[in-house]
């Protein structure tokens, strides 16, 4: 008989991340090419656009002459997911929309075909001083990645773009398992070998699924329809290095008339919280 292929310690990838995220053209008038890999049903996994417009966004802050030091970084993305993004080609424009003396507001449209398919706002910002300061709250108690199992990519049975993401679930509960508390804990970090900047980061927060589904007891069908992440203090003024994990709580806080609110909060390895994300998804189930 032949050797069944190894699929929990080689995952089917083939286009990297960093491929994934190239642009082809100037911010204003880009293309993104969507992979099959990186699907997720019969659309594109969302983090990976809502990444690209980071990308096309930050690039036009650096260049914006109005823009004065010291450097902008990203505080907070707003983003509407209004239709399915179709694998392969999509058009991405972002645009500036006012540079202040502390901070420049962008936005950043992608279109699949025809039609308008997601909206992002984002607002970069440089640090200034305040007295008013609340320290952030402590990360989670929860065993090492490297002593948690590697969630394997099964063909088939789950999202073609969950192959990109090494994925060390500490929580008791998967999606599907008829779990009683919507709550999602664990470690994870891209496969592809790459600093880990705003962009990595806010595609990692949405590679997740809805803590609500742990709670269902057969395969349920969930959209995000708003996402909106804030990125805290300067945590991320520079790249966290290649090969770092980053420590995930979400839970969902409520659901009703299909419609479920859910809540993450990100970590480095070293405890300090990089992100808040807050996200609103539709259930078909």
């Amino acid at each position: 008989m032949p050797e069944r292929p190894d699929i929990f310690n080689r995952p089917m990838q083939s286009t990297p991340l960093r491929t994934a995220l190239t642009l082809d053209g100037p911010p204003s008038q880009a293309t993104l090419t969507v992979p099959p890999d990186w699907a997720q049903g019969r659309t594109s996994f969302g983090g990976l656009p809502a990444a690209a417009c980071v990308r096309a966004m930050q690039d036009l802050v650096a260049s914006d002459p109005d823009a004065t030091s010291p450097a902008r970084w990203l505080r907070s993305i707003t983003v509407h997911f209004i239709a399915p993004i179709s694998v392969g080609p999509a058009r991405l424009s972002a645009r500036l929309l006012r540079t202040g003396r502390h901070m420049t507001q962008a936005a950043a449209e992608v279109w699949s075909g025809d039609r308008l398919a997601l909206m992002a706002n984002a607002a970069f910002g440089s640090s200034r001083f305040s007295e008013l300061e609340i320290g952030a709250p402590e990360a989670p108690e929860m065993a090492e990645p490297e002593a948690l199992m590697a969630m394997p990519y099964i063909p088939g049975a789950m999202p073609a773009f969950t192959q990109h993401v090494d994925y060390r679930w500490a929580s008791s509960h998967f999606p599907f398992s008829g779990g009683d508390h919507p709550v999602i804990e664990g470690w994870c970090r891209p496969h592809d070998p790459v600093p880990l900047d705003p962009a990595v980061l806010l595609m990692l927060i949405d590679a997740w699924p809805a803590p609500v589904l742990t709670m269902a007891t057969a395969p349920t069908r969930a959209s995000s329809v708003t996402w909106m992440v804030n990125f805290i203090g300067d945590g991320l003024s520079e790249p966290i290095p290649t090969g770092a994990w980053v420590k995930v709580a979400q839970r969902t806080t409520v659901s009703e008339g299909g419609y479920a609110d859910g809540i993450a909060d990100v970590w480095s390895e070293d405890g300090r919280l990089l992100a808040r994300s807050r996200q609103l998804v539709t259930l078909f189930g």
